[in-house]
């Protein structure tokens, strides 16, 4: 093995690539393979070298700024991402050097359809189309790695108004490319993603060909079956929802769609006011005592001491799936102490996708 061979082997063995790792802060299904690297690791590191350019960008254009304390980083993500990806997300920038600390005041999160409602609701008058007060329209975004759906309502003064629960799903455009993959494996009986890395035998077949395939309609339905098939359910449950109504007068597609995101998130950092209120997407609760009673689980019969009465730990809902909630919006409670000599209270706060839970170690309990 000559010199060259072996500066093109240690080349190869330095650089990789990688694609979509954001999608792993998300419950994806998809076995992903790293190449020995984490996707905080990857996601940190893309967002260093995007810092540099925004650092760069603006001390070129605005003299004297200090980053961390002048400016506000808007960061959208998916609607189906939770509170331990935007956990993450925090980590990643701190990492990236965007951040000072991990809990920077100097970073807010909205959802992808946030940010994409914010952008229609501006920018469709350029285009001769008017939401009227009151007016209810989806926001469908059907992005490279996600498909996110919201439902709002026009309120007066710019304002919008979340109606149903936002959501999304992992069906967005690099599914369909998975899907072609597929169908080249079938085809080729590997799975190729450049024909450098084909074999010779593959390549002469290809050659053959001259590198074309005839790819008919039901193979190319094929492909975007799976996908087209999950947003229309994302869809069709937006419409079953009450506060939906069923006519859907026109289709508007804003002008540089691609842009709506990145523009949105612009305009919510300038105005948060904008969103009046969300609707919540779990039951929200903590976990507290009550007196146990014939019936109740044996085996979660609980005796303290100094209290001659049996207590059971249940789950105490807050606030339920599916409330529309004013930003910042405080839910209050009162609480007792069990024992008498007791001097302080802690309470661990639980989630669940459920209307209703009666424990905190249910399925679904976060």
């Amino acid at each position: 093995m000559g010199n060259p061979t072996l500066a093109q082997k240690q080349s190869k063995d330095l650089f990789f690539f990688q694609e979509l790792f954001e999608l792993h802060l998300g419950n994806i299904s998809q076995n992903e393979n790293f190449h020995q690297l984490s996707y905080e690791k990857a996601i940190s590191d893309y967002l260093c070298e995007l810092g540099k350019l925004i650092k760069e960008t603006i001390s070129t254009r605005w003299q004297g700024i200090i980053f961390f304390e002048h400016v506000l980083l808007i960061i959208s993500i998916p609607a189906e991402f939770d509170d331990r990806a935007k956990d993450t997300m925090r980590k990643c920038l701190h990492n990236a050097g965007l951040t000072n600390s991990k809990e920077s005041n100097k970073v807010e999160f909205t959802t992808e359809p946030e940010a994409a409602a914010i952008y229609c609701m501006r920018n469709i008058k350029e285009q001769n189309e008017t939401i009227l007060i009151n007016a209810s329209f989806m926001i469908v975004d059907c992005g490279g790695g996600t498909v996110d759906l919201t439902t709002r309502k026009l309120l007066q003064n710019e304002r919008l108004s979340e109606i149903t629960e936002r959501t999304g799903d992992f069906c967005g455009g690099s599914y369909v490319d998975r899907e072609f993959i597929k169908f080249l494996s079938r085809k080729l009986e590997i799975c190729p993603v450049l024909k450098q890395y084909c074999n010779e035998d593959i390549k002469e077949k290809m050659e053959d060909n001259d590198w074309i395939f005839d790819i008919n309609f039901e193979d190319l339905k094929s492909m975007f079956d799976p996908v087209i098939g999950k947003i229309i359910r994302l869809i069709r449950g937006q419409f079953d929802s009450k506060e939906f109504g069923r006519l859907v007068p026109s289709i508007i597609i804003p002008k540089q769609p691609v842009a709506a995101i990145v523009r949105g998130a612009c305009d919510y950092g300038l105005e948060m006011s904008t969103i009046v209120d969300r609707t919540l997407k779990y039951t929200y609760g903590f976990r507290t005592y009550r007196n146990w009673v014939d019936g109740d689980p044996i085996d979660r019969k609980k005796i303290f001491e100094g209290n001659n009465k049996a207590k059971i730990a249940i789950f105490h809902c807050f606030v339920t799936r599916g409330t529309k909630v004013g930003i910042d919006k405080k839910f209050s409670t009162v609480r007792i102490p069990i024992e008498p000599d007791q001097t302080e209270m802690s309470f661990l706060i639980y989630k669940t996708t459920k209307s209703s839970a009666e424990f905190c170690d249910e399925p679904d309990m976060k």
